[in-house]
């Protein structure tokens, strides 16, 4: 008795050689996916589309991140001198958007665990947090009374979106003016909707996934 497929039945390999032939086909011509509804699972869009092409995407690792259009990145590190980066900053003049990626173990529902202890943090410190709905969906708005080494009375404000992948968890955190502003975050939120993220079943849940600076 033979093991084999049963006929008509369809060979994985030559599938995955037909849908990556294709896929590269589409690249030569130019028909490459529109990006602009994300962010994504690269793992989840390399298998429905045969391949993923992002040639102009900087790759952290964990986050790929596409061009910025000329607003200013850098990373943020923990405290110490050699320390890892914990997240990635988009700059502005009057605010900034911070992006951080943590292992979600393949646990739906840690965006509703990030959105509480988000408020938490904010009442504790005297200030005032509600959740609204917004572009991706519910947001916290948070708004933190400061006074400065000068006396002077400002705040912190913040927005903050989260995203859940199938084993990850996208924390994006709009400051100041970008979190006041929706015409200021437009661009900003533009660049989130075509980041990709990198998911690592090695990482256990809740913890940061790796950020590593692209070679060269």
């Amino acid at each position: 008795m033979r093991f084999g497929r049963k006929r008509n039945e369809p060979d994985p390999e030559s599938e995955a050689e037909q849908a990556l032939d294709a896929a590269l086909s589409a690249i030569e011509r130019g028909e490459v996916p529109d990006y602009s509804q994300g962010p994504y699972d690269l793992a989840v869009e390399a298998e429905r589309n045969g391949f993923v092409h992002l040639p102009d995407h900087l790759d952290f690792e964990s986050i790929l991140l596409p061009p910025t259009g000329g607003i200013p990145l850098f990373a943020r590190h923990a405290e110490g001198a050699d320390s890892e980066i914990v997240s990635l900053v988009l700059d502005h003049e009057d605010g900034e958007l911070e992006l951080a990626v943590t292992s979600s173990g393949g646990t739906p529902g840690m965006w509703a665990e990030v959105r509480a202890s988000i408020l938490a943090e904010v009442h504790d410190q005297g200030g005032t947090g509600t959740e609204r709905q917004g572009p991706f969906g519910v947001e916290v708005h948070g708004h933190v009374p400061l006074t400065t080494e000068d006396g002077e009375q400002t705040s912190w404000r913040a927005r903050v979106v989260g995203f859940e992948g199938p084993d990850w968890f996208l924390r994006c955190l709009f400051q100041d003016a970008l979190a006041d502003s929706p015409e200021l975050a437009r661009p900003y939120e533009d660049l989130v909707r075509r980041v990709f993220v990198r998911g690592n079943p090695a990482v256990p849940a809740g913890e940061p996934m790796p950020l590593i600076p692209p070679a060269g």
